[in-house]
């Protein structure tokens, strides 16, 4: 089983427990540009000894020269330095708190930035398929905002990106965290009005180009923003390159799968495999979304194969979880099948009824047990055809249960109760 859950910094301040923003440095900068080339070194290298704090994305301009960074796609470009403003490069905006030259920021400046609370969740769940890469991506408020200017910004950067020759006139080959793409588009999403405990969600596809970019060096970085006063509440940047992720996020207590158990295939072709687990953390409801399209907690009816399943709680935290359901090793249980018997409905709600041919009037024991072999329940010497099985005070999850008559038969099998 493998899972992917990416936490942001839990800190204490005051008498309230916070995790930290990440501080999003918005560069405007050119390949031509004399200046940029004079601070731009020390500028990038401040970046990378504080990416535990920092996110940065560098937006290549159409002045004062030649730039490929810019002819790659300069809509975006246009739109963001229309926003702030940008009447020259190099210049660093970030949000509303700072609009200077890159020379100006530093250390002091980033670190009382970053000791802000965040003041949104973000998840970004994505998949790959050839060179189409899906996204979701889920924003939950931990604040009121009654401005309705507020808006998810969803930028694809590509970092580095390596010239062998300066691709400009100031000598510059080695670009870092390069916008190529903002979806939907420079306008980004608009969420209205925020209330605690909203959630938002933007799905968008990007198909990659690879004679245009590096595939590994390509992020998605998400950040919410109110346009009206230029305020960022919160940015985060997928750990992993995109389409490798499958969910990454920044909360600091998403719902994860716990105690998990995986019931294998009884042969080979069977479909009577099953997946369980608890769930914990988070804020519920949960949801749960598997690649075989069940939407259920528990799955059952499974061939042999892997399985993963997306935990989103109600806040738009998620985490990804993969299991393997393989084929149960020879004699692992010893069975021995009765004559027409059946268990039904498997999942159950409040109560299941096994079905069992007993014409010669043969006692059976039945016991339930949970998943660490706990007995839960039993039904000694039963005579009838028919064992009514209630839910009573058993919660939801995976059961085993033990069939055995007084003629020496005996069934093991599983029952799942919603």
């Amino acid at each position: 089983m493998k899972r992917t859950i990416f936490l942001s910094v839990i800190l204490l301040a005051g008498n309230h427990l916070f995790a930290q923003r990440m501080v999003l440095l918005e560069h405007f900068t050119q390949a031509s540009c004399g200046p940029c080339a004079q601070q731009n070194p020390a500028f990038n290298a401040l970046v990378d000894a504080n990416l535990d704090k920092v996110l940065s994305i560098a937006y290549h301009t159409s002045w004062p020269g030649i730039d490929p960074m810019y002819d790659f796609n300069p809509n975006p470009v246009n739109s963001r330095v229309s926003f702030y403003g940008v009447s020259g490069v190099p210049a660093v905006r970030q949000g509303s708190d700072y609009n200077g030259s890159p020379g100006g920021v530093n250390q002091g400046l980033i670190d009382s930035w970053y000791n802000q609370p965040k003041e949104f969740d973000i998840s970004v769940i994505d998949s790959k398929v050839g060179n189409d890469v899906n996204f979701t991506v889920n924003v939950g408020s931990l604040i009121d905002i009654a401005t309705g200017a507020n808006k998810i910004q969803c930028v694809l950067i590509e970092h580095p990106i390596d010239y062998a020759n300066p691709p400009g006139s100031n000598g510059e080959t080695e670009f870092p965290h390069v916008m190529r793409q903002m979806f939907p588009s420079s306008a980004g999403t608009n969420i209205g009005t925020v209330e605690v405990n909203d959630l938002d969600q933007v799905s968008f596809s990007y198909t990659i180009d690879p004679n245009e970019i590096v595939e590994n060096n390509l992020h998605l970085v998400v950040f919410v923003q109110t346009h009206s006063t230029k305020d960022i509440h919160a940015a985060f940047m997928t750990p992993l390159p995109i389409g490798q992720n499958g969910t990454a996020t920044d909360c600091e207590n998403p719902a994860v799968s716990n105690n998990p158990t995986v019931m294998n295939v009884s042969e080979s072709g069977a479909a009577d495999g099953a997946i369980t687990f608890q769930t914990i953390g988070g804020t519920l409801p949960y949801s749960y979304a598997w690649n075989n399209g069940v939407t259920t907690q528990y799955v059952s009816n499974l061939t042999e194969g892997d399985y993963s399943v997306t935990i989103t709680d109600a806040h738009g935290c998620a985490t990804h979880d993969m299991f393997t359901v393989g084929v149960q090793a020879p004699n692992a249980i010893e069975e021995v099948e009765l004559i027409d018997v059946s268990l039904s409905p498997n999942p159950m709600k409040d109560k299941a009824v096994i079905t069992l041919e007993n014409s010669e009037n043969v006692a059976y024991s039945l016991s339930i047990m949970n998943i660490t072999g706990q007995i839960v329940r039993t039904y000694p010497f039963v005579k009838d055809n028919q064992i009514s099985i209630e839910r009573g005070n058993l919660s939801s999850g995976l059961y085993l249960y033990k069939l055995e008559g007084s003629d020496g038969k005996m069934l093991n099998g599983k029952l799942i109760i919603e």
